[in-house]
């Protein structure tokens, strides 16, 4: 027996000891929960609130006087405008087969699908009872039966039978609910009602109650147990398993008029109080949290209150509505403080929480049940601000001035002057070490005994620190702020510090520190980096880029110590969670009402709690309500919504069944369209990605993206077909939505249409020729006078045109009679050589003017004035009944419509005469050149000139533009600008004519669709001298006859005399440049290249001797 005894005894001795030595864990620092007041100029023409409830597919629907309003969680939208009283809705309810609505004596259903846009379609087309203005404010449904609940009647309506009506009562209804299989209907002077289908009797356990009070609201939770108020403001409650005469008094006291009340859980109601705000309280009727004037005066107004699927807490107020988040693990607590914070820091000792802000160390202050009653100073004799702190296993250090403190045990001790520390943290082993920073140096400090000793102090130049990170093996991190950091370590008692900048890796822009599992890692807007000891330097850390992409910006990033990572990340807030297998689940949800604000501080409790702080706000995470969201189940996508591109007109919105409609058939001017579709997937994956088609309009899918949205203007009317994709990620396979659409053709595109634009054009084809038939007569006088005129001036044209050929015919005789001449001439001097140059040179011309006079000749033998007479000889033997003639006769018919044929002929023939003569009176001109140029040589005196390269190969061209206009040639040119040089002009002019003349003829033999000349001039040598080439695409030269070119009497034609290129070589020479002539092969073409100097005093002067009968040049 004593055995057992002292083990026992020393048992409870322990427990007692350790009861005695631990004082008891604070309450967790839990604030009001999370909510959101929408103001009316969020909720485009709000007015009057009327009711608060939500689709199964979870979208609120607001309903005010002024129409309907819906919430998908981003964005109100006023889907149904009710400007008339019968038009107004005041309750919906959905069923399998639809949504019901009512209103001011109506009850109908919602048409989703209206050509006019969303509308209530009514089911009664009079009163339902005697109050023909009653209003019913809900919707309740038991088996089959819908029960519309108004002030002083119900109306019913059986959904299988279609079967409605309604019961009018002499006492108002008030509360109503349903309870087991049965409707409870409570009413002022009838009692208690209980409702089978249409029938109905009073309770009897309620008469001796109703007649001392009045029921106003009966709600049941899910464990069945039921709640019902009083007009004096009293609440009852009957057990899940009692009867319903068993009702008993719930101890809470109202201090006000209950508005409302709601079930957020089993054992939590929320209760709306008028001028109060709403109490959230627990089974035992205690007050667990409030929100009241003190944090919000807008909370005074607090009326309805509806909780959605998702556990949000939906309030209706007078014009607007708000949302409280219950059940979550998220909180706020800055109201709960006296005065603002600003930019707060966290400390935890021992359980115990610490905030600095504003030169203060607060701690938090609870009432006698653990409610966070504000924050309370805990130093308030001190006369210095506190800016920096640091929890350590024995206490916090913190600094007031230039004094450094310990807070042990609710007591703070000074510890002496270190200066203006203004960051400060403990070693991993030894907490009365700590390293810490001023604005100038790094300190190394330590606690002996009640002194606070510097043992090691080095300066620094990177000015404010903002923050210190420290590793496991006590290297410290500093923040420092926009493309730095610094790292410092105690090395033999000494601090060896280095600063790091762009130069080692880093960002340009503010970089943070936080610690991860022992180690550092540093984060920017441009993603994460870590620090590579090997080669001292950074480099991009991988460790959550598929979860959270380098593409968007990182603002705050910390590690909780399950290894858990949270991050304030592209104006988002989340957590990764970590798995067993060192992979992340990413969570968007738990985090996600706290919206866009990002956080400064994540700082994780001992009890497994955590704070959030923001610069002005602070927020809390009950660790014990806190775990990864589990992926709902996967539902198909739905078309949301279909409007305008402003999205002022609603013409389709889904009912709220997530089910889509088989066809939509939009009305003629619904030709820009803004389509949103919706999808269930979960939170805990990537955003999802949509992926859009619209067959009818393309054939292509959009690229994938993360917008729900998509816009189509300029429909034709017509068929289409909507095809969505969706997907969380890429490795999924994607869902898809089709839905067919329907666009109505307007009137000027239907057939009757096309019709009335015929008979319209046959009107006026009529009417043209009526007009046309009117004028005919006044056409005919003024035909025969055009054609006495225009037949004068024909012949007199006919006369000119005849002289000028005769006047060619003997030009060309003279021409030949030189040429005979010369030939004569150079024989008897000696100069047989030179003669043959020239006759070539002569031939050349002569050819090209017998093509214009061919040309001339063929046009002057188509007797066209011979018919002109014959046209004027049928008039003059008409001229009694000429008008008669012309109109009815089809030889006179015919007679203005070929005078103008043939005038026109006749003009453009004397164009041409024209042109002919004009290119012939020119080559004349060029034959006296070449004679006169023959004369110079025999002289042997050179002309030379200012020479514009441009306008002499456009000379050239023009001399040959008789022979180019019968074949297809393209001439390229490319001189360049202002290009000048002094020589003999006429020399230069007779080579570039024969050069673009063998390019024309090669082009022609070759026989190919399209001839290419190019003709290019340029400076080279720095300006010394020109090059002048001359490419064709004809048919080329083989390499054994590039060789012999230019050598005198050598042709490939079959017509040639070997004298064109030999003459041109020479004359290069003469003017002191070279030729030369390239081909890569037959059927290849051929470059002629001429090169010459810019001025006189660049060449040799000229030697008269000619060049060798065999003369042997370079392949270029």
């Amino acid at each position: 027996m004593k055995r057992l005894l002292a083990p026992l005894l020393l048992a409870l001795i322990g427990t007692l000891s350790a009861d005695t030595l631990s004082p008891p864990s604070p309450p967790r620092l839990n604030g009001i929960p999370f909510y959101q007041i929408y103001e009316e100029k969020d909720i485009e023409n709000s007015s009057r609130s009327n009711f608060i409830t939500t689709a199964p597919d979870g979208r609120l629907f607001f309903g005010c006087e002024n129409g309907l309003h819906t919430f998908d969680g981003t964005r109100w939208k006023h889907v149904l405008s009710t400007p008339s009283t019968q038009d107004k809705i005041r309750s919906l309810y959905w069923t399998e087969n639809g949504v019901y609505a009512a209103g001011y004596g109506t009850i109908g259903k919602i048409d989703f699908q209206n050509e006019n846009g969303i509308r209530l379609q009514p089911i009664n087309d009079k009163p339902l009872t005697k109050y023909s203005s009653e209003f019913y404010s809900k919707i309740l449904r038991q088996g089959d039966t819908l029960y519309f609940l108004g002030e002083r009647s119900v109306a019913y309506l059986n959904l299988a039978t279609e079967e409605y009506g309604a019961i009018a009562f002499d006492s108002w209804v008030k509360g109503s609910a349903i309870y087991g299989d049965k409707l409870l209907l409570a009413t002022t002077r009838d009692g208690i009602l209980v409702f089978e289908g249409k029938d109905y009797a009073p309770h009897p356990a309620f008469k001796e109650f109703v007649d001392k009070h009045v029921i106003l609201k009966i709600e049941t939770n899910p464990s069945g147990e039921t709640y019902f108020t009083t007009e004096s403001n009293e609440i009852y409650r009957i057990a899940a398993d009692g009867q319903l005469a068993d009702y008993s008094p719930f101890p809470f006291q109202a201090g006000g008029a209950i508005r409302d009340l709601e079930f957020i859980s089993e054992d939590r109601l929320a209760i709306s109080v008028a001028h109060k705000g709403i109490y959230f309280v627990n089974r035992e009727g205690r007050t667990l949290s409030t929100l009241a004037r003190d944090f919000d005066y807008r909370w005074v107004s607090a009326n309805a209150l509806h909780l959605d699927q998702n556990q949000t807490l939906w309030v209706q107020f007078n014009s607007t509505v708000g949302k409280v988040i219950v059940n979550s693990a998220l909180s706020q607590i800055d109201e709960r403080l006296s005065t603002g914070v600003e930019y707060p820091i966290a400390h935890e000792v021992d359980g115990q929480i610490y905030l600095r802000t504003n030169g203060r160390l607060l701690k938090p202050d609870f009432s006698e049940h653990g409610s966070l009653q504000g924050f309370v100073d805990t130093t308030p004799e001190l006369d210095r601000s506190i800016v920096a702190a640091s929890a350590t296993r024995d206490g916090i250090y913190f600094q007031g001035g230039k004094y450094t403190h310990l807070l042990q045990k609710g007591i703070a001790r000074e510890l002496g002057r270190t200066g203006y520390i203004e960051r400060m943290t403990p070693f991993e082993n030894d907490p009365d070490t700590l390293f810490a920073a001023t604005a100038d140096s790094l300190l190394v400090l330590q606690r002996q005994g009640e002194q606070m000793k510097i043992l090691s102090e080095v300066p620094h130049q990177a000015g404010h620190i903002n923050k210190i990170a420290r590793a496991a093996d006590d290297t410290f991190w500093l923040e420092i702020g926009i493309g730095q950091v610094g790292r410092a370590r105690v090395q033999g008692g000494a601090i060896e510090y280095q600063l790091f900048k762009q130069e080692s890796g880093l960002p340009t822009d503010w970089i943070a520190v936080w610690e991860h599992e022992g180690e550092v890692l540093f984060t920017s807007s441009k993603g994460i980096f870590e620090f590579q000891p090997r080669g001292n330097a950074f480099a991009k850390s991988s460790i959550i880029e598929a979860y959270l992409p380098s593409t968007g910006i990182f603002h705050r990033v910390a590690t909780d110590p399950k290894g858990n990572i949270w991050a304030s990340y592209d104006s988002f807030n989340y957590i990764l969670w970590k798995q067993e297998d060192g992979t992340y689940l990413k969570d968007s949800s738990s985090l996600r009402h706290v919206g866009d604000q990002f956080f400064n501080q994540f700082k994780f409790l001992s009890n497994g709690d955590a704070l959030l702080l923001t610069a002005s706000e602070l927020f809390h995470v009950n660790g014990s309500l806190l775990a990864p969201p589990r992926d709902s189940p996967k539902q198909g996508l739905f078309l949301f919504e279909v409007s305008d591109i402003e999205g002022s007109s609603t013409y389709y919105q889904n009912p709220g069944h997530g089910n889509n409609p088989e066809k939509l058939e939009l009305a003629s001017d619904r030709r820009s369209l803004s389509i949103r579709v919706g999808s269930t997937n979960s939170a805990t994956v990537k955003v999802p990605q949509y992926q859009y088609l619209l067959e009818g309009m393309s054939s292509d899918w959009s690229k994938w993206s993360t917008s729900n949205e998509i816009s189509f203007t300029r429909l034709e009317a017509g068929d289409y077909t909507l095809r969505v994709r969706s997907r969380s990620n890429e490795s999924t396979a994607p869902q898809e939505l089709t839905v067919a659409l329907s666009i109505a053709p307007t009137f000027f595109e239907t057939p009757l249409a096309y019709l009335c634009y015929i008979l319209l054009f046959l009107a006026l084809l009529y009417l043209g020729y009526g007009l046309f038939a009117q004028n005919l007569k006044k056409t005919n006088f003024k035909l025969e006078k055009m054609v006495a005129e225009r037949t004068q001036e024909i012949e007199s044209k006919n006369s000119e045109l005849q002289r000028n050929a005769n006047e060619l015919s003997t030009t060309l005789e003279e021409l030949r009679s030189a040429q005979d001449l010369l030939m004569s001439t150079s024989r008897k001097a000696g100069m047989a050589e030179v003669a043959t140059n020239v006759l070539h040179n002569v031939g050349n011309v002569l050819n090209s003017i017998n093509v214009a006079l061919l040309s001339l000749s063929e046009r002057l033998s188509q007797e066209r004035v011979s018919k002109l007479v014959r046209v004027s000889k049928m008039i003059n033997e008409h001229q009694d009944d000429l008008a008669d003639f012309l109109t009815n006769d089809p030889k006179g018919k015919a007679i203005p419509a070929y005078l103008t044929q043939l005038s026109a002929v006749l003009s453009d023939d004397n164009s041409h005469y024209r042109v002919d003569v004009e290119c012939m009176q020119e080559n004349i001109e060029h034959v006296k050149k070449i004679i006169a140029t023959q004369q110079a040589h025999a002289k042997t005196v050179e002309v030379l000139q200012a020479v514009k390269i441009e306008e002499l190969i456009d000379d050239a061209l023009e001399m040959i533009t008789g022979d180019l206009e019968h074949s297809l040639f393209e001439i390229v040119r490319d001189f360049e600008p202002e290009l000048e040089i002094e020589s003999d002009k006429h020399s230069l002019l007779q080579m570039v004519t024969n050069f673009i003349k063998n390019a024309k003829e090669s082009i022609i033999e070759s026989q190919k669709p399209l001839g290419l000349i190019y003709l290019s001039a340029h400076r080279i040598d720095q300006g010394a001298n020109v090059r002048i080439q001359i490419t064709d695409n004809g048919v080329g030269i083989s390499e054994e006859n590039e060789r012999k070119i230019f050598t005198h009497g050598f042709t490939t034609k079959p017509d040639g005399h070997g004298f064109g290129m030999h003459s041109c070589a020479n004359a290069a020479k003469n003017l002191g440049g070279h030729l030369q002539i390239s081909s890569e092969g037959l059927g290849k073409g051929a470059t002629v290249t001429l090169t010459l100097p810019c001025a006189p005093s660049q060449r040799t002067k000229p030697r008269i001797k000619e060049l060798p009968k065999e003369t042997s040049y370079s392949r270029n």
